[in-house]
Order: structure tokens, then sequence, then C-alpha cells
């Protein structure tokens, strides 16, 4: 169902912001599931909508896996894209921004860009405060803040914190990246962590039980933290390739969105399951009993197992 070999266009997209060619969006599928009340389509490396209950739709650029406006969902089906945030039970939008500027994170934090080259604002339900882009790279300052929001940046809300994965280019021209823990009420940097280099990291994660997790495309990679503070490498099979999204809902329980390169034969949803921790991996098939219990809010899982084409 998915067109593979993109990460050409993916490091294009994530370093340069730029959409994908033109050959490469014409040759992709249009794929639709529903989430609840909303249905979802997705043309690959060109758009993913989100179409309501009340005949609007909401449209997001679609840049080979990476979004803009950025996408998280929680756990209880809350769908945040960028500025506005949409209920699946109902199939309506239920807040609106109105700001292409805000990214709302979660159900507590928004997170702000302006024409400061200085400062990102943090919005609270109590209030704001200012992060300083030095604090988290010394490097992202002298850009504008909204300027950084779009592909230099990935949030996502904790259960105490707002953490932060940033990027700037080093001297050498390669991407050098950062793990921040931001503390809400004062919009300090708690925690700092340099990641170096280990892949072209694309998502940010976290959920109640399975912790934190980073996911990176091209080795792949895969970091788990359970503070934000400490990360730690999974082992993952060296067949796998193009790493575009991780779920970890559980400590031991890991689900992979990739390609096994020892099952390129085998017509499957490109899905891959641990039960132990990342020690040993099993890749889904169409007949898998592992397909009923793709996280139900996993955006990137449901689309690979429940996306039907679009004729």
């Amino acid at each position: 169902m998915r067109i593979h070999n993109l990460l050409p266009c993916l490091l294009a997209a994530l370093l340069l912001q730029l959409t994908c060619s033109n050959e490469s969006r014409g040759q992709s599928t249009t794929v639709e599931f529903d989430m609840g009340r909303i249905r979802i389509d997705q043309k690959e490396s060109d758009f993913l909508s989100f179409a309501l209950n009340d005949g609007k739709t909401i449209w997001v650029k679609d840049r080979a896996g990476s979004y803009w406006p950025p996408i998280h969902i929680d756990e209880l089906g809350f769908i945040y894209v960028g500025d506005k945030v949409l209920d699946n039970t109902t199939g309506l939008k239920i807040r609106d921004g109105n700001d292409p500027n805000l990214v709302i994170v979660g159900s507590r934090f928004g997170v702000l860009g302006g024409v400061s080259t200085k400062t990102l604002t943090l919005l609270r339900k109590d209030g704001v405060c200012k992060i300083k882009l030095a604090s988290l790279q010394s490097g992202l300052a002298g850009a504008q803040g909204k300027d950084v929001l779009r592909g230099r940046m990935h949030f996502v809300e904790s259960a105490s914190a707002l953490a932060v994965l940033s990027a700037v280019f080093d001297e050498t021209g390669k991407l050098k990246y950062r793990a921040s823990i931001v503390a809400p009420q004062t919009c300090r940097v708690i925690s700092s962590v340099d990641l170096g280099n280990p892949d072209l990291l694309v998502e940010l994660g976290w959920s109640p039980a399975g912790g934190f997790w980073i996911a990176g495309a091209q080795e792949p990679t895969l970091l788990r933290s359970d503070d934000g503070r400490t990360w730690t490498a999974l082992k993952l099979p060296q067949q796998y390739s193009e790493l575009m999204s991780a779920y970890i809902p559980e400590r031991n329980e890991i689900w992979l969105a990739a390609q096994d390169g020892n099952d390129a034969a085998v017509d499957s949803p490109d899905l891959m399951y641990s039960g132990d921790g990342g020690k040993t991996w099993q890749t889904l098939t169409w007949n898998s009993p592992l397909l009923n219990q793709v996280p139900k809010y996993w955006l990137e899982g449901q689309m690979r197992a429940y996306g039907r084409e679009v004729k």
C-alpha cells in the first residue's frame, strides 16, 4: 500500500523544507480510513486531510511524512492539527486558535512562533512564558520563531513537562540534535542532552506508560527515555529500513512503521511489533492477529493497517 524509497525526498523535505517532486507525488496513491467520526485521507508526499462531520475539511501538507501543520493525537483521541483541535468522537473541530504560527501540542500546552529571533511563547491554561531559543540550541537564535517551528523542532507534552527535539546545522553542514525538557511554569530548560547526529530524526513521542521515544528514518534509529534526560538506543534488526514512526504504549510493547527487507516479497502493511522491549520482533502480515492490536490513536499505524485505496 505504501510507496517506498522516499528517503531522498524525505531528506530534502526535512532539511530544506521543500516539497517532494511532482514525479514522486504523481506516483502516490490516496488512501483513507476513519478515526471515529473523522475521515482521514492521505496522498503520500502531498497532503493529509481531516473531513469533519459538519462538512468542513482540515488540510495538512505531507512532505514525505513531515507534516505542516504538525499533527499530535493523544490517548483520548483528540487530534491536534497546528492551531486546531478535533474531537474524533463527534467528528467536529472543538478549538481554533486562528493563528498559523501556533502549534497546540496537547491538552495543556501550545507553542507560538512569531517575528522574534530569540524566543518562542509557551501558552498554558494559566498564562504564558517565553522559551529562549538559545537555551534549546544556540544555532536556532537568529531565525524567526515561526520559521524554526516548521521542521526545526518537534514538541510533545508529558504528564509534567514539555519535551523538545531541536536541530541545527553544524559547521560541516550536518544536522546536530538536542533533546530538552522545559519546565512549563517558568519556560526554563531543566534538562538538555546533545544527541549528535545519530540519524535523520523524524519523530518525538511520549505515552504515559511507554515514556519518551525518538525515531530516525535512515539507519533506522529508535531512542528511548523514561524521563527525557537519559536516552538509550535500541538495537533494531539490520534488515529494517525507512522507519517513519514508532509507538510505545507500554514499557515492553513497541510498534514500528518501517520496511522489513527480509519480507520484501510479501504483501504486508509494513508494521513491526515487539512484546519484549525490542529483544525479538515480528513483522505483521495482513492475516496477523496483531493487526487488530495496532494502537487506536497511532496515525501512521492505523493508516497502514486500515487505509483503503481511493479509486
